[in-house]
C-alpha cells in the first residue's frame, strides 16, 4: 500500500471513528431530554449522512423516539427513509415499523411489517413481541385465524399473560369459545396480580353465559394456586377471601386445603391469637391438610410466644406425620426460635431431627451446619468430626469454606500446622474469592503456586454477531434494546461470561457502573467462582468498579477507614446506585435513613439535611462515613462488630458478642443468627478483600 493510500484510510477511518462519536452524542442527548432542537440536530446528522449506516442509525433513534411518543406518521417517515441501510438491525426496523402503522391503524400492513421480525438469523430478541403485536393488528384487521397463527407460531417466545390473553381473544372470535375459555383460564388463575387478569375475568364471564353447560369449569387446583399465588405477594387479605370462596365451591382435600390456608392467611392479615383459635379447631381428615395445619399451629405459637405449646404441635407432627415437609419446616421454623435466643438446648434437638430425619433435604445442610457450629464454638470434643461430617455429607455445601477454615484452626491449636495448612488451601478451590478464602490466604505460609487456567473471553462468532448488534444500538442510544439483545443471546445461544463482560463494558462507557455490576451478577451469576487470575482485569474492575473515587478518598482519609473497604461496603449496599432506596426507606450509596441522616447533619453542624439530599454522592458518603467511624470507635475498632451494626442495629450487635467468648472475629460473624447480617459482614470484607487485590493487580 503506498503512502498516500494509507493516509486516505487513516483519515476515512478518523472520519468514521468522528462520525460515530458524534452520532452517540446526539443520539444520547436526545434519548435523555427530546426537545426539538435536539430533534433537530439529530435530523441534520442524519441529513448530512444519507448514504451511510451513522445516518441510518440516527433515523432509528429518531423513529423509535417517535413511536414511543405517538407519534406515529412522523415515525414512519423516519423509519421507512432506512429501507436496507442497516441489514444487521432489520428485525428492529421492521418491529418499530409495524408499531407506527399499527398507530396509525393501518392494521394489515403493520401484522406483514411484524411478521418479518420472526423469521431472522439468529433469532431476534423481538420476536415473542413482534408476534403477540402482530396478533393485535390482525385481531384489529377482523382476521383472527391468522392472529392465532402468529401467535402459535412463537407461543414459547410470547410475553405473558399478554400472549394467553391475546390468544383466549383470537379464540373467541374464531369461535372457538371452549378453548378460549382455557387460555383465559391460564391468565386468570396464573396472574392473579396482572392487569390482564381483570380483562379475563370480563370474558370469561362473558364465556360462561354464551357456553352454558359446555363451559370447561376450573380445576380446583388452578384456583387454590391463584389464592397461593396471591398469599406468596403478601396480598394476604385477597388471598383470604379467595381461600374461603374455594372452600365453598370444591370438597375433598382441596376443600380442606383451601380451609388451612385460610388459616395461614389469617395469621398473616390479622393475629396470632385468631389464628390459632381457627386452626385448632379446624378438624380436617386428609394428612396433607392435617400436617400443613399443625406446620401453621407452629407459627401461630412462636408468634405467640407460647415455646411448649409449639413444641406440642411439632412433636404431634413427628408422630403423625414423621416424614412430611411440613414436619420438616416446622423443625427449622422452632430451631430458628431458639436460635436466636441463644438458646442451644432449644435448637439443637430440633436442627439434629431435621437433618438425621430429611437428609437429603436442603435444609438438612443448614441444620446439621447449626449442630457442627455449635459444637465448634462450645469446643466440644465431637466438633471436628461433625465439621468433617458436614463436608463428607454436603460436598458442594455453602458452609464447606467455614468448615475447612474452623478444621485448620483445630489444627493449629493442636500444633498440626501442615495439617492446618492442608485444610487452608482446599478453602481456594471451592470458593477462590469467599470470605473465608481471604483468611485462609492470611494463614496460608506461601501463596498457592498453581495457576487457574485461563477463562477465555474471546466472543465465538454468534457472540460477535450479537454484539455487533447491541453496540449499534448503543451508538443510537437505544440502550434497553441493546441490553436486551444481549440478555437474550446469553439467554439462548451465547456465552454468558462474554456477553456480561460486554454489557458492563457499555454500561461502564456510558458512566452508570452499576448497571454493570448488576450485569454481571444477571447474566454470569458464578463470577466469583473464577479465581482473579483466570480473567481479564477489565472484567473485574467492571464488577467491582470504584466511581465517585475522590469523594470516596476524601471521606476514607478524613474517617480513618480502608478505602477499599469503604467501596466493599458501598457494593454491598447499593451496589453504586447513588438514587437506590431500601424497603426501609434507606437511601443512597451508604443506604442511609433520613432520621439518620438528620440526627447526623445536626451534630455535624450541617444544613437541615432532607430525605432528597441523601440521593446526592457527596452528602450520603459524607454522612455514611460519619456513621460508619462512629460506630468503630464504639466498638473499639472492631470491624466486624461495626459492619453488624451498620446492618443490624447495635442493639443486636451488643446481645451477639455476650453470647460467646469468641477467640477471633470469625467467631463472632458466623454466629450471628440472622443470615442477611451474617452474610453482609463476610461479603463487605470479602468485598474489600477483593478489592484490594483487583486495584493492585499488574
Amino acid at each position: 500500500m503506498t503512502v498516500p493510500m494509507r493516509t486516505a484510510l487513516i483519515g476515512i477511518l478518523l472520519a468514521a471513528n468522528l462520525a460515530a462519536q458524534t452520532l452517540a452524542t446526539l443520539a444520547r442527548s436526545y434519548r435523555e431530554s427530546p426537545t426539538a432542537a435536539r430533534q433537530q440536530a439529530l435530523a441534520k446528522f442524519a441529513a448530512a449522512h444519507s448514504g451511510d449506516s451513522q445516518g441510518a442509525l440516527a433515523l432509528l433513534t429518531l423513529g423509535v423516539t417517535a413511536v414511543e411518543a405517538g407519534r406515529f406518521e412522523e415515525a414512519l417517515g423516519q423509519l421507512k427513509r432506512i429501507e436496507s441501510r442497516l441489514p444487521e438491525l432489520d428485525d428492529y426496523v421492521a418491529y418499530y415499523q409495524g408499531q407506527a402503522l399499527a398507530g396509525l391503524k393501518r392494521h394489515e400492513e403493520a401484522a406483514a411489517s411484524l411478521s418479518k421480525v420472526g423469521g431472522r438469523q439468529p433469532a431476534s430478541p423481538l420476536a415473542g413481541n413482534a408476534a403477540l403485536a402482530a396478533a393485535r393488528a390482525w385481531l384489529a384487521a377482523g382476521r383472527p385465524t391468522d392472529a392465532r397463527l402468529s401467535l402459535e407460531s412463537h407461543y414459547s417466545g410470547l410475553p405473558q399473560p399478554a400472549g394467553d390473553l391475546t390468544l383466549a381473544a383470537a379464540l373467541e372470535a374464531e369461535g372457538s369459545l371452549v378453548q378460549a375459555a382455557y387460555y383465559a383460564q391460564r391468565v386468570y388463575f396464573g396472574y392473579p396480580l396482572s392487569s390482564e387478569a381483570a380483562d379475563a375475568q370480563k370474558q370469561l364471564a362473558r364465556l360462561r353465559e354464551q357456553l352454558g353447560p359446555d363451559y370447561p369449569p376450573p380445576l380446583a387446583s388452578d384456583m387454590l394456586a391463584r389464592a397461593d399465588k396471591l398469599f406468596e405477594a403478601r396480598e394476604y387479605r385477597r388471598a383470604l377471601r379467595e381461600y374461603e370462596a374455594l372452600a365453598e365451591e370444591v370438597g375433598g382435600m382441596d376443600r380442606e386445603l383451601a380451609l388451612v390456608r385460610a388459616g395461614a392467611a389469617r395469621l398473616q392479615s390479622s393475629s396470632p391469637e385468631a389464628a390459632l383459635r381457627y386452626l385448632t379447631a379446624l378438624k380436617v381428615v386428609s394428612p396433607e391438610a392435617d400436617a400443613e395445619r399443625l406446620y401453621y399451629l407452629v407459627q401461630c405459637a412462636r408468634r405467640l410466644e407460647q415455646a411448649d405449646q409449639m413444641l406440642d404441635f411439632i412433636a404431634e407432627l413427628e408422630r403423625l406425620y414423621p416424614s412430611s415437609e411440613w414436619r420438616l419446616n416446622a423443625l427449622v421454623w422452632g430451631g430458628n426460635y431458639y436460635l436466636l435466643r441463644n438458646e442451644p438446648s432449644g435448637y439443637l434437638p430440633l436442627f439434629r431431627a431435621c437433618y438425621q430425619g430429611f437428609l437429603g433435604s436442603a435444609r438438612a445442610e443448614y441444620c446439621h451446619w447449626k449442630v457442627a457450629w455449635n459444637a465448634y464454638l462450645e469446643r466440644r470434643s465431637e466438633a471436628a468430626a461433625l465439621l468433617e461430617e458436614h463436608l463428607r455429607l454436603f460436598p458442594q455445601a455453602e458452609k464447606s469454606a467455614a468448615a475447612l477454615y474452623f478444621l485448620g484452626r483445630m489444627a493449629e491449636d493442636r500444633g498440626d500446622k501442615a495439617e492446618a495448612e492442608r485444610f487452608y488451601r482446599q478453602i481456594p478451590e471451592r470458593s477462590p474469592n469467599g470470605y473465608y478464602a481471604a483468611l485462609a490466604e492470611s494463614k496460608l505460609s506461601k501463596p498457592l503456586a498453581v495457576k487457574p487456567a485461563l477463562l477465555s473471553f474471546e466472543p465465538a462468532p454468534a457472540d460477535a454477531v450479537r454484539i455487533r448488534r447491541s453496540r449499534l444500538l448503543a451508538q443510537a442510544a437505544l440502550f434497553s434494546l441493546a441490553e436486551g439483545e444481549l440478555r437474550f443471546a446469553a439467554r439462548n445461544d451465547g456465552t454468558p461470561h462474554v456477553l456480561a463482560l460486554e454489557l458492563a463494558r457499555q454500561a461502564g462507557e456510558r458512566g452508570a457502573p452499576d448497571v454493570g455490576i448488576r450485569h454481571i451478577k444477571g447474566v454470569f451469576p458464578n463470577y466469583l467462582s473464577v479465581p482473579l487470575p483466570a480473567a481479564p482485569q477489565q472484567f473485574w474492575r467492571l464488577a467491582f468498579p470504584l466511581p465517585y473515587r475522590s469523594t470516596l478518598e476524601r471521606y476514607a482519609k478524613l474517617r480513618r477507614i480502608d478505602l477499599h473497604l469503604l467501596a466493599g461496603l458501598i457494593r454491598q449496599e447499593s451496589e453504586f446506585t447513588a438514587r437506590a432506596v431500601s424497603a426501609a426507606g434507606a437511601r443512597g450509596l451508604m443506604q442511609v435513613l433520613p432520621s439518620t441522616g438528620r440526627e447526623i447533619g445536626k451534630r455535624l453542624k450541617l444544613r437541615p439535611v432532607s430525605a432528597a439530599s441523601l440521593f446526592n454522592p457527596e452528602r450520603n458518603v459524607q454522612l455514611g462515613t460519619f456513621l460508619l467511624r462512629s460506630l468503630l470507635d464504639t466498638y473499639e475498632g472492631s470491624l466486624e462488630a461495626a459492619l453488624a451494626a451498620y446492618n443490624g442495629g447495635k442493639d443486636r450487635v451488643d446481645a451477639w458478642r455476650s453470647w460467646a467468648e469468641y477467640r477471633e472475629p470469625a467467631e463472632f460473624i458466623e454466629n450471628i443468627p440472622i443470615t442477611e447480617t451474617r452474610n453482609y459482614v463476610q461479603a463487605v470484607l470479602r468485598n474489600a478483600w477483593l478489592y484490594r487485590r483487583i486495584y493492585n493487580m499488574k
